[in-house]
């Protein structure tokens, strides 16, 4: 009982004088020596972390931070971007905020919006990110090959083509890279992370199967079942640009298509995961953002049908 009683008394002094310190910087205080006062509580300060139980109290304060930081790990989730840049950064600084150390995009970063390059050239910039292809990226990664992709009309193929038309060599060495799945083994939980479900053993020239509008748990299970005896805790995909939270044989995750709004309301789509030993949490992220600026810049920029990306992809009714 005693040395608990001396131990809060001497953290209690511990906070009384880094209280002054900060004070006495603050107020520019000098002494009757003629020195500030900051440097004479600091000289005070040091004495007491290096003597005695104060140095054990300081110590175990910097392990308890740096363990908190090593059991507690944040990851941003989003998928199909889709070229819309306004929104993009709207949700990486909100990311940021929340102090997600890793980014997971699980595909489509590439067109309807006009700023594909911009796109990935920002989330490239990231410290820690990540990507799995989408069925976007394989279009340029195919040429529009229609033996690898299927039958596409004019009109959409001449909009892919203006938007090849923006990525530079560096790109196409980047995107030829990407894998169709992540797996991420974290704190003892394993989350799976790719574009879509498959249609059956793997195909590399049909790696996405037929998207499903209303998902359900019995198909998610069908599409996904390659990755169900791995027994992940959570699998996340995109491609349907619509939010779904699903329990399955596991979770299935949706975070919604971050870059195309369809209702008309400019909110960006996302999701953080938090991961401790004990648990993995998922939190959806509806972030606002200046649509305007994207209209603005797919009409400068003479984008190939803008209108009709307007009207079906940002819910625009008068395109």
């Amino acid at each position: 009982m005693q040395k608990s009683v001396f131990f809060i008394l001497h953290a209690y002094r511990c906070f009384v004088i880094c209280f002054l310190v900060r004070r006495a910087n603050k107020l520019g205080h000098t002494t009757k020596y003629g020195g500030k006062a900051s440097d004479f509580l600091e000289k005070i300060w040091k004495k007491k972390i290096q003597t005695g139980i104060l140095k054990s109290c300081h110590d175990n304060c910097e392990k308890g931070v740096y363990a908190m930081e090593q059991t507690v790990q944040r990851i941003g989730v989003i998928n199909d971007v889709h070229g819309n840049l306004a929104a993009l950064q709207a949700v990486l600084s909100r990311l940021e905020q929340l102090r997600c150390g890793t980014v997971i995009c699980t595909g489509d970063v590439l067109a309807i919006g006009p700023c594909s390059g911009e796109c990935l050239a920002l989330l490239r910039s990231l410290p820690d990110f990540r990507m799995v292809f989408g069925n976007h990226e394989r279009y340029f990664l195919t040429g529009l090959d229609p033996q690898q992709i299927g039958q596409m009309s004019r009109a959409e193929r001449e909009h892919q083509l203006w938007v090849h038309r923006q990525l530079s060599s560096e790109d196409l060495d980047y995107l030829f890279h990407l894998p169709r799945t992540i797996r991420l083994d974290i704190l003892g939980h394993r989350i799976i992370f790719t574009h879509y479900g498959a249609p059956g053993p793997q195909d590399p020239n049909h790696p996405f199967c037929q998207l499903q509008d209303r998902p359900t748990a019995p198909w998610l299970d069908k599409i996904f079942q390659e990755y169900l005896s791995e027994e992940p805790e959570g699998i996340f995909y995109g491609h349907h640009h619509f939010f779904s939270d699903i329990h399955g044989k596991t979770r299935y995750v949706n975070c919604g298509s971050l870059g195309c709004p369809h209702s008309g309301v400019p909110l960006a789509l996302a999701g953080m995961i938090t991961v401790t030993p004990e648990s993995m949490i998922f939190t959806p992220l509806m972030v606002p953002y200046n649509a305007g600026e994207m209209l603005a810049r797919m009409d400068a920029m003479d984008m190939p049908e803008r209108g009709t990306v307007k009207r079906i992809f940002y819910g625009l009714q008068r395109y």
